[in-house]
């Protein structure tokens, strides 16, 4: 027999059922977070950010202790873009969580997002300090970088990252090799209208992924 909790993990694969039971829950026991959660798990799947916001504030509201609520209600106000109240609650997280990389790592895209350029840049390197090896903060340095026309330091970070990433791996760094670096920062030299390439992106929330050159 399955508790009602356990019901709320499968929102995201089925939708409809997950949807009326997180209604007729919400009827049963007004006063419990779980199913407004599982409310905001639903439309937040769905793609309806603002309603996800919505049960996921409501949620938080009943269960202000609810470490797992205020992540979700986070990650839903950064895709909704709005990076003040996300800040609030990443940095209510990291004051219980301090040690959490993914956390910190987000409060620097909230920072950067919002301008602040060099509160970005020292949070993302205090991250790099505890996760040297850490994909998404370097990915945001080296946008950092270019956001103030210095490409040559943000290819920098780019190949650090796929030196460490190859050697984790045991694999052969491309980048290393002598004469295809000087072929890149070649590239990297010409600037003209008809030549660019396209950086394209896959986020999970506000975490970065994957990127393909």
């Amino acid at each position: 027999t399955r508790s009602l909790c356990d019901w709320s993990s499968d929102v995201c694969s089925s939708d409809l059922e997950g949807l009326r039971l997180a209604v007729v829950w919400q009827q049963d026991s007004p006063r419990d977070p779980q199913p407004y959660f599982s409310l905001g798990l639903y439309e937040a799947h769905a793609g309806s950010d603002k309603k996800a916001v919505a049960a996921f504030r409501r949620a938080l509201e009943l269960g202000p202790q609810r470490d797992d609520i205020r992540r979700y209600l986070a990650e839903a106000l950064v895709d909704e873009e709005q990076y003040d109240e996300a800040e609030r609650h990443v940095r209510e997280l990291l004051r219980r969580n301090p040690n959490d990389t993914d956390l910190a790592t987000a409060l620097g895209h909230c920072l950067l997002e919002k301008g602040d350029v060099a509160g970005a840049r020292q949070q993302l390197q205090e991250v790099l300090q505890k996760d040297p090896q850490g994909y998404a903060p370097r990915m945001m340095i080296a946008q950092i970088e270019l956001k103030d026309q210095q490409p040559a330091a943000a290819i920098e970070w780019l190949v650090r990252h796929k030196a460490m990433q190859c050697a984790s791996k045991g694999r052969t760094d491309a980048l290393g090799v002598p004469s295809v670096r000087r072929l890149v920062d070649a590239l990297l030299r010409i600037n003209e209208p008809g030549f660019a390439g396209m950086l394209s992106t896959l986020h999970a929330g506000d975490r970065l992924v994957a990127a393909h050159l």
